[in-house]
């Protein structure tokens, strides 16, 4: 396994298609198709184009299982906002001093969940960030209710119990 950064119209098409593969088709969220790929939906959205694109490619077929998009704090303010301010008030956060990168999308290709696909992604993620000099990372996630909420309240309590974040600082959901 070995991670890039695509900027190859056919390399984000496959990541997108890798992504309504996992979204849409595996965990059965509702999203919009608004687009195709090869015949097949892919998931895409507005904020694609202004987004870097990180992947985790299988080193012999070369396939991209795995993938991240990270929207820097000068695209968002260029096209208007980051996709999380969709859903949660972020003022608390964009009043701290320093530069921010919202991640989003992730995800791995079923047979590829083993820890070693999101290391290596999480690892080039880093690389990118130290390298460009922000201070901050953030964005959504998305947490399966199918098994009635355990899943979720057991990473909340780990959560609140070890890493959330001062008042001050906190994002407030929208909904």
């Amino acid at each position: 396994l070995y991670a890039d950064v695509i900027t190859n119209i056919n390399d984000i098409r496959q990541a997108q298609r890798l992504r309504y593969e996992t979204f849409c088709e595996e965990y059965a969220v509702k999203l919009p198709v608004n687009g195709y790929w090869n015949n097949e939906p892919i998931d895409m959205d507005e904020f694609d184009d202004h987004c870097i694109h990180f992947v985790v490619r299988e080193t012999v077929t070369n396939d991209i299982v795995g993938y991240t998009r990270a929207l820097p704090c000068e695209r968002a303010k260029q096209i208007g906002d980051f996709y999380s301010s969709h859903e949660f008030d972020l003022s608390a956060i964009k009043a701290l001093p320093g530069k921010f990168l919202e991640i989003g999308r992730t995800c791995i290709r079923k047979d590829y969940r083993n820890g070693a696909t999101i290391a290596v992604l999480w690892g080039k993620l880093a690389q990118h960030l130290l390298q460009n000099g922000y201070n901050y990372l953030f964005g959504c996630a998305s947490i399966s209710l199918a098994d009635g909420g355990l899943q979720y309240s057991a990473i909340m309590n780990i959560v609140r119990n070890k890493h959330m974040s001062a008042p001050d600082v906190r994002v407030t959901p929208k909904l």
